[in-house]
């Protein structure tokens, strides 16, 4: 067997290891695959992808630049170094990067998608719906078009075509948790609490690892009067919620708290809060004047 065609198999079993998370075996096998082909460009972008996920930003920038620089017209490395620079909050470059995308595959939706979520993320919207429709003229059915222009509708106060995007996607794929969740953010937007109780439950019952979902249900709960189920779900928001997250939700539930008189509990919340990221002090004003009531 060649060493091209031996290169090839680290290279596809490393694709295959990315998608089941195992990322540190995905790079072993691009090494052994580099050390076959170091001019390879699609093994940089693969080996880049897999530092990306570990969150190795400065290893996967060296591989997406190198991937580029040995084929500047490498569709893939493009989108991959657009991922990782929007992780980085690098929005400018970032949609720099997915426009390069998109000059080399106009075609392909998800490089609008990309570049609308980045537009989004910088609060440029009508630059984000207009990438958001473009994929959806490339296919009507692509979910995540349908569904992240009916998002920023919502953002915007449009709501009646944020709800016609979302029921779209629900219609695309009735199992995408995130299009229930979205679409009960609109539904709270509108104070249809019911409604949007009903896409939360369904959203919890496919992705119940969601920490976002459990969030949204505790402020329609808290809404509707029912504190103790909000804080039963800001509890299990805590359990499943990424680092960053987890001082925004303690503050939360300390408002819950303050709501039924439990204001020790109340301020235990808000003082981990504020230990684990001071920067919250603004957000932890209510919760101060609630502890103090």
């Amino acid at each position: 067997m060649s060493d091209d065609s031996k290169a090839r198999g680290h290279v596809e079993r490393g694709m295959e290891l990315i998608d089941e998370g195992r990322y540190e075996a995905a790079i072993a096998e691009c090494d052994e695959a580099i050390g076959m082909e170091p001019e390879n460009s699609d093994i940089r972008t693969v080996r880049g992808e897999a530092f990306s996920r570990m969150g190795k930003f400065a290893e996967a920038a060296s591989d997406f630049d190198k991937a580029i620089a040995m084929d500047p017209g490498n569709y893939a490395a493009y989108m991959g170094r657009g991922m990782l620079r929007r992780k980085m909050g690098l929005l400018d470059e970032s949609v720099e990067d997915f426009g390069k995308g998109i000059g080399i595959c106009p075609d392909i939706p998800v490089a609008y998608v990309y570049r609308g979520e980045a537009y989004k993320e910088m609060g440029d919207f009508e630059s984000a719906i207009a990438d958001f429709s473009a994929a959806i003229r490339i296919d009507k059915d692509d979910l995540m078009a349908n569904l992240m222009r009916g998002y920023t509708y919502m953002e915007q106060g449009e709501i009646g075509k944020a709800m016609k995007d979302i029921d779209r996607a629900i219609s695309i794929d009735p199992d995408c948790a995130q299009a229930y969740s979205i679409r009960a953010s609109t539904y709270i937007e509108m104070d249809e609490f019911d409604k949007a109780l009903g896409d939360l439950d369904r959203a919890i019952a496919l992705d119940p690892e969601d920490f976002n979902s459990f969030v949204l249900r505790s402020e329609v709960f808290i809404a509707m009067g029912t504190h103790e189920k909000a804080v039963a779900d800001l509890d299990e928001a805590v359990r499943l919620a990424p680092a960053f997250a987890i001082g925004f939700i303690l503050i939360a539930r300390g408002l819950a708290c303050a709501g039924m008189g439990r204001k020790e509990e109340a301020a235990a919340d808000l003082a981990k809060a504020l230990e684990l990221d001071p920067d919250l002090d603004e957000v932890a004003q209510a919760l101060e004047e609630a502890i103090g009531e």
